[in-house]
Parts: structure tokens; sequence; C-alpha cells
């Protein structure tokens, strides 16, 4: 949420957790943030389908800077369904892009190694810097790696049929937003 009192009603329920309504408040704003994130999403998506660029071993979208909140959901949701790395951009400043890299497969440390950009955050999922004049640059830097697009998977648990309840699916599906809606 970019609200701040909504983050201070969650963050309380987490703290009274004796607290029962603290707690019902806290899932009402949530459930009421994870709409609007849901929605804010496919506005983004929706918004940027028709001008991403998918010829090189990374997706390349833009966005508005006052969609920031929702880039690397976004660029989650874009590298799911690609397969391969995206970058979803919007300008920092006249000079500078700024955004969120998600990546199935390490790509932060080769990005700060090249010169071209900087990342921070985790190998797959990092924000990322990148003077507009080095982007086509960083664009055939890309091209030239030889990114491995089928990683192992990594496999959290292991269910028996028998425990896969309603309410688990219910839970998939209330945050497909987490795994690319997939």
């Amino acid at each position: 949420s970019d609200r701040q009192e909504d983050k201070d009603v969650f963050f309380n329920a987490l703290v009274d957790c004796d607290d029962e309504d603290a707690i019902i408040e806290g899932l009402r704003v949530v459930r009421r943030a994870h709409r609007v994130q849901k929605d804010m999403v496919a506005k983004v998506e929706s918004e940027i389908s028709d001008s991403l660029d998918n010829s090189h071993k990374v997706v390349v979208g833009f966005t508005d800077s006052k969609y920031k909140t929702y880039i690397g959901l976004v660029a989650n949701k874009l590298c799911g369904k690609s397969g391969k790395p995206a970058l979803l951009l919007r300008e920092k400043d006249k000079d500078t892009w700024s955004g969120s890299v998600r990546s199935p497969v390490p790509v932060k440390s080769l990005v700060n190694q090249s010169g071209l950009a900087t990342g921070q955050g985790h190998e797959e999922a990092h924000g990322l810097e990148v003077r507009k004049d080095k982007l086509d640059d960083l664009l055939a830097w890309f091209d030239t790696l030889d990114l491995d697009m089928d990683p192992p998977i990594k496999v959290t648990a292991i269910l028996d049929p028998k425990d896969i309840t309603l309410s688990l699916c219910h839970a998939c599906v209330d945050n497909d937003i987490l795994w690319s809606g997939s």
C-alpha cells in the first residue's frame, strides 16, 4: 500500500496479535491493498503490452513514474510469461532510467560487472539504474550472454494429493500475484 495509515494498521495487527479486532482490521487493510495492487498491476501490464520490446534476450518495457510501486510486480509477471529476464523502466531524470529486473537466472552481479548499469537487490530480483545513452549498449550486452533459460526449478514443498484442500487452493488464487499468476 502507498498509504502509511494502512501500513501502521497492518504492523499494529502483527504486534498486537492477541487483539482480535486489530487482527481483523489488519486483514481488512491487507485485502484492500491486495485488490488495489492486483488492479494496478493489470492496468500497467495492459498499458505497456503493445510497446514491449521482446527482440532481445531480455524483455524491455517502459512505464510512467507514477507506477513505481508496482514496477517490480509487473516485471515479475513479464518474466513469468516470457521465461526470460524482464526490465521494466521508468524515467528517473532526463539522463537516467530506473526500474526493476526480474529474471529466472542470476543476473545482478553480471549487470554490475558490465559497468553499463547498476543493480541493487537480489540476483534474480533487483532494482536497476542505467543511463539513457547506455540502454542500447546494455541490451546488446545482454544479447551476448549465454543465459541458461532452463534453470533448475526450486521446489519449496512436495504435496500428496490428499494435502490439497479448498483453503489451500483459495490461498494460491488469492496470492497469485506472487508467482506471476501461474
